[in-house]
Parts: structure tokens; sequence; C-alpha cells
């Protein structure tokens, strides 16, 4: 370890199989002739006897470079622990060794003064995955060059070597990659409006080649408008609201206790024809809802049958519904629905760099004349879709291309760490922790936990996060945000499940909030958890009132599953049986 021009390199030199041999100061390769960056990917090194890797054994990989007259930089990914071994031709000069990986890797074969870099990135071996063009964002960012080789393999062929010995000719190595296109663009112009919590409406103008004045594509919370745009509704991830454009008023939208509870909202939109908002559910099996904003009237429009869908559009020029279907680790869908929600056709889209989830990347579809215009991150993306086609178009992306120049000798962006590649440079003052509960000062959120408090990575603990004195407007949106949070923990194995019941029964009897009658509330389960488990709910009801939980499949005959006039009763509810018929609708009804 040594400090160097006002910041601190902890630089692993690796040589031996399976061991560091030192920590030292920055050390640089002579750099000869043209630089260049190529990539190697696996899932597992080869065991010994062949074949790839189990249960974290070290398995093997072998890389040859021969680039006569070139400095070489080699970007190194795998998932288990894998020892490489590097050999480089007469006139190669290897600058820089970056091992990427989920388990730790080493490598021997290089001279003392290359410098050798450990990321935790995790394993890419194949492109045209989200996989690939995060970790392809990621490489231009820390090396400051541009790709021209990547070679992948689920398993190492050792002791057969990579071989690199020549440059690749494909668009898709390149750092700017994919480009927008310009040419014979539709001429589309149109303004959505944004909320932000406690703001009034914003406003931001697009034409078909992006916002105008460049920036984010998704500036807040996308918010659709009615047909004379007075209102305007939106969904995030705990809320269904209408808000008057004239007055800036945000109100909460719910269906009532006699449909399915509006879980996790995640998209809306604004039926022309039919005047009525609509919105989609994203817990449970997950449903289209529709809003008569004339009547106050909720109903049902369809059941999603556990589709997981993002991003929610009426096209009025087809009198059609589209939605944006995520694909994990492959290509997104475009979906089309009719009014009454009946499927229809799927469009193939495109591979982002992340893939759409649920609190993570979230895209929206709008509606344009006879086009749709899929907007969506991380890196700001625009596209022009026919909906008649299926054509799809990039028009803009915020991100350009990255210059090929020396790499810079400040400390790396902390912005880094965060997207989940961890570097060992870092900057003099990011090892202060002043709560000491294990995060730095430079990325903790939440300063001042109290000691022994359990954080997440940001260094905001559940109280945190959801404080009880957070201005919550109900009982109900309180407990919402303790369930989605431990959740959250229980995912990330930061609470056990005994740990995250007892939070959310902490959050159902505390005074947080203002209690303002009966709730039911659904946890974020997956599909197989339901199945294994069955479907579990909260139900939230004031203290003195004795009530009892019932589900339907008709409206019409109500079986119960549970009442609090038994003592103790959990606030956790299952329903084991949710898997054995058709779709069950559930309410809470006093005694």
């Amino acid at each position: 370890m040594a400090n160097t021009n006002s910041f601190r390199l902890l630089v692993l030199s690796v040589a031996l199989h399976g061991g560091l041999v030192g920590v030292g100061p920055l050390l640089a390769a002579e750099v000869v002739g043209v630089r260049e960056l190529h990539t190697v990917g696996i899932y597992s090194g080869a065991a010994a006897g062949g074949g790839s890797v189990r249960n974290n054994e070290v398995g093997d990989a072998a890389v040859t470079v021969n680039r006569p007259g070139k400095s070489v930089t080699l970007f190194l990914t795998s998932y288990e622990p894998t020892h490489w071994h590097i050999s480089a031709g007469v006139g190669t000069v290897i600058e820089r060794v970056f091992l990427s990986s989920y388990y730790p890797n080493t490598v021997d074969g290089l001279p003392s003064s290359v410098l050798t870099t450990v990321a935790f990135f995790g394993s890419v071996y194949r492109m045209d995955t989200p996989q690939y063009y995060a970790l392809l964002s990621r490489v231009c960012e820390i090396t400051d060059q541009e790709m021209v080789s990547f070679q992948g393999s689920y398993a190492s062929p050792y002791p057969t070597p990579f071989v690199i010995d020549s440059v690749q000719n494909d668009p898709r190595l390149h750092c700017n990659y994919p480009q927008p296109e310009t040419n014979n663009l539709p001429a589309l112009q149109f303004r959505l409006a944004f909320y932000q919590e406690g703001s009034p409406l914003f406003f931001q103008d697009y034409t078909a080649t992006g916002p105008v004045g460049g920036g984010n594509v998704l500036p807040g919370l996308y918010a659709v408008p009615d047909a004379d745009r007075r209102y305007f509704y939106s969904a995030d991830p705990h809320f269904a609201r209408r808000i008057d454009s004239l007055t800036g008023v945000a109100e909460e939208l719910a269906p009532p206790l006699n449909l399915p509870a509006l879980s996790w909202p995640i998209a809306a939109a604004y039926d022309l024809q039919r005047n009525r908002a609509m919105f989609i559910s994203f817990g449970g099996e997950g449903f289209l809802y529709g809003y008569a904003p004339t009547s106050g009237v909720w109903s049902v429009v369809s059941s999603l049958n556990d589709l997981d869908l993002d991003a929610l559009v009426y096209h009025a020029a087809t009198d059609r519904l589209f939605a944006i279907q995520p694909v994990y680790g492959g290509t997104a869908r475009l979906r089309e629905f009719s009014p009454n929600g009946t499927p229809l056709r799927t469009f193939p889209l495109v591979i982002l760099s992340a893939d759409i989830a649920y609190g993570a990347v979230h895209s929206e579809l709008i509606s344009v004349g006879d086009y749709l215009v899929w907007l969506t991150g991380p890196d700001q993306r625009m596209y022009v879709i026919d909906p008649r086609t299926g054509v799809v178009r990039l028009t803009y992306r915020q991100s350009g291309p990255v210059p090929n120049r020396p790499p810079s000798v400040g400390p790396w962006d902390r912005t880094a760490i965060l997207n989940g590649l961890q570097l060992l440079r870092i900057d003099p003052t990011s090892d202060a922790d002043a709560d000491a509960d294990g995060v730095p000062d430079t990325v903790d959120q939440c300063p001042d936990t109290p000691p022994g408090t359990v954080v997440n990575a940001h260094g905001c603990s559940l109280a945190q996060l959801c404080p009880c004195d957070g201005g919550w407007r109900s009982r109900a949106e309180y407990v919402r945000h303790v369930i989605d949070h431990a959740w959250s923990f229980y995912r990330h194995g930061l609470l056990t499940e005994t740990q995250r019941c007892d939070a959310i029964r902490f959050a159902v009897h505390s005074d947080c909030g203002r209690h303002e009658g009966l709730h039911i509330q659904l946890q974020p389960e997956t599909a197989q958890e339901i199945g294994t488990n069955g479907r579990r709910l909260v139900m939230s009801v004031d203290t003195t009132n004795a009530c009892v939980l019932e589900y339907s499949t008709n409206f019409l005959r109500w079986v119960p599953i549970a009442t609090n006039a038994t003592p103790n009763l959990q606030v956790e509810i299952i329903d084991p049986q949710v898997n054995q018929g058709s779709t069950r609708f559930y309410r809470l009804r006093r005694l």
C-alpha cells in the first residue's frame, strides 16, 4: 500500500497459483505501438480431469496473446474461481490485466511490471445479452479503451488456450453501440408530463430524435393525461394517482375491497375511446384494472395470469393496448391486447444493457399518432415502434462515444461501485465510516445509524427507510413501505424470515400513520414461492374491531380464511390453496 498523487492505490500483484504475492504501488508496463483491449469470458474454468468446475473449486483457463508491436490490455471474466495462465508472443506487450469475477480469480505468466486489477462484476461469456452490454459499458468506463475482440465460452477449453491474434470487425464491440438512426424518421412532436412527490406537474418536449435539448428521457414519474388534459394518471411501485393539473393536488386511487388489491401498480394508461384510466399490477398473478373517473367505478378488465409487464399505453390509432414484457436475460417484447385485455400479437424488441425489472430499470410507452415511442434506461434511450409492422428503431440515446485515451491517474468513479463493480483503487477518504455500519461515508446515504443496526448496501436500516414520523398519509402507506423494504432486506440475506415477519407485524400494530380502517396487502412473492407456500397476505385492522378475511372466485360465495377474533392472530395470513382453482378475490369484512 502506498500513497501516490493524493490518492491511495491498492494494487494486487498476482503471480502464484491461488495466492497473492504482494501489494505494492502502481506499476505499468511500457506502452509500445498501438494499444488494444481484448476480452475473454467464461462461466467456469476446467477441472484437472476435464470439464467445468463446480462447488467453488478452482478451475483453469489459458490465454495466448500474439499481437506483435501492440500493448494489450486483457479483461478476463468468470463466475467460478478460475486461475488464468497467460502467455505472450514475441513483440507483444501485456500492459494491464483486469480480473472480473464473482469468486476470486488469480493469474500467472505475467511480468512483475504488469498492473493486475481485481474487479467483482461476474461472468459474461455471450454477446447479445444484457450482461454483455452492461459489461461493455463498464469496460469502456474503467479502461477508456474500445474493445477490439471478445471471446467467450461457458466452460474453459483448457488446456487449449483462447488465442488472441487479431481484431474483430464487430460493431457490438464499440463503446457507443448501438448508434441512433437519423434518416427517414417520422415527423413526431409531443409533450409529456411528469410528476414528483410534493411538486406540481412539469413538462418536457420531444421530437423523433429525443428530448428537445437532450437529457434524460424520463426525468420524473410519467403521468398520462385524460382527453381534456385536466387530470393526469400515474403509477409507481406503491400508488396509483390522479393529479389535478390546475390545482396540483395528487389523489391516491385504489379499487374497493371487493376487487383484488392493486398490489405494486407498475404502469398507467388512459383509454380515450372508453374514457377510463387503466392500471396494471405486478403483485401476484397481476391484473389489468379500469377506473371510470366520471362515476368513480373500478373494474378488473382481465387477469394477467402471471404475465409480468412493464409500461402500458392505449393506442388510439388501432384501439389497442400495448405493453412491454420484460424477458430476463433476453430480448424484451411488445405485447398487444384488445381493450378487454385479450392477448393478441407479440413483437420482439431489443436487448438492453440491463433487465427491465420491478424496482430497477423502468420504461414507458407513449402513443404518438400511428407510432409508439418507447422510453427506457439505463443509458437513456428512445425507440420509435411501428405497431403495424413491429419495426423498432433506436432514435436517441444520451450516452455518447468513449474516447480512446490512456488511463486517467485519478481515482475511480464511485458510481462504479454502486453499479455493481468494485475496483481496488480508491479515494483516500473512502474508508471513513463515521457510524461504523460497514458502509463508507462516501456512499452512506443514512449517516448516524445506531450501532449494531442491520443496514443495506447504502448504509440504511429498515427504520431509517421507513421512519414512523415520515409524514405517511395513512397506516396502509406506512405498512406498504415496511413490507417492500423488509422483503428487500430478506431477499438480500439481511433479515431472516422470522425477522421479516416481526418487522411487518410491528408496523401493523404501531401508531405510525393514520389508521383509517381495514386493509389487505399482498406480500411480494414470486410465482415459485406462491406455488410452494401459498399466497401470503397482511391483514391490517383497527384493534377494537373483529373482522374476517374471506376469498371468492365469483363475488357471490365468500369463504372465510381467518379472523382476528382469535387471540394472538398473526398479521400475515396464508391462503394455501391459492393454486387449486380459478382467480381468487379477497376481502376484509367486519363481524
